[in-house]
């Protein structure tokens, strides 16, 4: 839905293709996540995807649109969303604890636990 004029079946495809290039050649592949208001119920999947396709997974930090980013959220909402969150990552990871890679478990346990969690803290002491 972000990606204007963009195909998901031409992505995927050139996914793959990277994807095996990289295994073929002891080469690893990060997918990069960009975690909004949008898209932020979506991220323990994301995990869970990358782990299916044996790839790494990193998030990046959006602060720009301003509308769409996380941060700037009113303390009540990232609270409800780490809330969300924590629960989702618990349940993945109960489900699928046998093949959960324990590297993207920890990418998402460290967005949430790290990152939401600080701009939660910040914006309670600026009284947001």
């Amino acid at each position: 839905k972000i990606r204007i004029n963009g195909d998901f079946d031409v992505l995927m495809k050139n996914f793959e293709i990277f994807k095996k290039y990289c295994h073929d050649n002891n080469r690893e592949i990060c997918i990069m996540v960009n975690p909004m208001r949008n898209n932020w119920g979506e991220m323990v999947n994301f995990a869970l995807w990358c782990d299916e396709h044996n790839v790494s997974l990193w998030f990046n930090t959006i602060l720009y649109p301003a509308h769409l980013a996380l941060f700037n959220l009113p303390s009540k909402e990232l609270t409800k969303i780490i809330k969300q969150l924590k629960k989702d990552l618990e349940k993945a990871y109960l489900i699928n604890f046998n093949s959960f890679l324990s590297k993207n478990f920890d990418k998402v346990n460290h967005l949430i636990n790290n990152q939401i969690e600080n701009w939660l803290w910040e914006n309670l002491e600026n009284g947001l």
